[in-house]
């Protein structure tokens, strides 16, 4: 029903209503805010940014392990050379001492017996036995007795209730370490070493030459092939395989050969008087070679951007709508100025 509300008005007669009408005006669609150049330039800056940031963040991803692998590297040059500080200012009475308590040790070791007294016959202060140098990998790892997680962060670890790396007729050490930490290399190269390859572990003042004469990919449950085999003189290089995956034990056996410090000297290993001088340069070496790849992946990647960079400002400014607006804009100023 229509409502209709009655008046009355001077001038008009008493019988004609008055009806009240709402006027309304019609639908318009509101005007389309057209874009500035001001506004353009600061959606292209945010964009600019924004890829920069996650483009930079996956160079960052790509060269952390690099970065961690030379703070490493530099950890264990220093560990090493603080121990063969030590060894130098050991009284030899000392170090003999600890090479009759560790030859027991491993006496008793292959009779099946160990003895919890004199498993750290060769440890420092800081739990360190030895170090490890394999020259043809280019890894120089500090070694510690056992392989908790704390000790194989720190470099290698020599396997529990195995014999301690001293050689001699019945011994068998076992020295492992991790493949694939992204902090460090550790043994990730190991599974390019071959055999007869030399690897060389310097305990206190003496240097043990080991020959691979044999590499195997295991699982985990082959413990036999660690164990000690009468008169002979064995060391195994341990740790994970396949990269990432890690289901198997890679072991890497070497047999004691005659320590020859020509040979030694020209696989780049250290002979015994200047085992510090010639292990510390050639971890510089290495620290040095990683540092000249961290750099130019960096360079390469600041170039990328910028000409990426450059690209798309000069695509931006040649596109037909940022050009029309332009014109638009020197058109309404010159307006301006008539």
């Amino acid at each position: 029903a229509l409502r209709v509300r009655a008046g009355f008005s001077k001038g008009l007669p008493l019988h004609l209503p008055i009806v009240s009408v709402l006027w309304c005006k019609p639908f318009e669609k509101p005007p389309e805010r057209k874009m500035t150049l001001n506004s353009v330039k600061v959606k292209h800056i945010f964009i600019f940014v924004l890829i920069g940031c996650l483009y930079f963040a996956g160079v960052s991803a790509i060269i952390y392990p690099m970065v961690s692998n030379v703070y490493s590297l530099t950890t264990s040059r220093n560990v090493i050379s603080d121990y063969e500080k030590k060894v130098e200012q050991m009284p030899d009475y000392e170090i003999e001492q600890k090479f009759k308590n560790a030859n027991q040790y491993n006496t008793d070791v292959a009779q099946g017996i160990y003895n919890d007294g004199l498993e750290k016959s060769l440890c420092n202060e800081d739990e360190l036995i030895c170090y490890v140098d394999i020259p043809s990998l280019s890894i120089y790892l500090p070694a510690y007795y056992g392989t908790s997680d704390e000790v194989l962060q720190k470099g290698c670890g020599c396997l529990e209730n195995t014999s301690l790396p001293v050689g001699g007729k019945s011994t068998h050490s076992v020295i492992s370490a991790h493949t694939g930490l992204p902090s460090a290399e550790m043994f990730t190269k190991l599974d390019q070493i071959k055999k007869d390859d030399v690897f060389y572990i310097h305990v206190l003042d003496r240097v043990l030459a080991y020959q691979v004469d044999r590499i195997e990919a295991v699982t985990p449950d082959k413990i036999e092939l660690l164990e000690v085999v009468k008169d002979m003189d064995y060391c195994t290089l341990l740790t994970c395989t396949p990269y990432g995956i890690n289901d198997k034990r890679l072991l890497v056996r070497g047999v004691r050969i005659p320590y020859n410090p020509e040979i030694a000297q020209a696989t780049q290993s250290a002979n015994t008087s200047n085992l510090n001088a010639a292990t510390s340069d050639e971890l510089s070496e290495e620290i040095k070679h990683q540092l000249i790849i961290i750099t130019g992946i960096i360079l390469a990647a600041v170039v990328v951007y910028v000409s990426a960079l450059i690209w798309l400002i000069t695509t931006i400014k040649k596109s037909p709508a940022l050009q029309e607006d332009r014109a638009e804009e020197s058109n309404g100023e010159f307006e301006k100025t008539d």
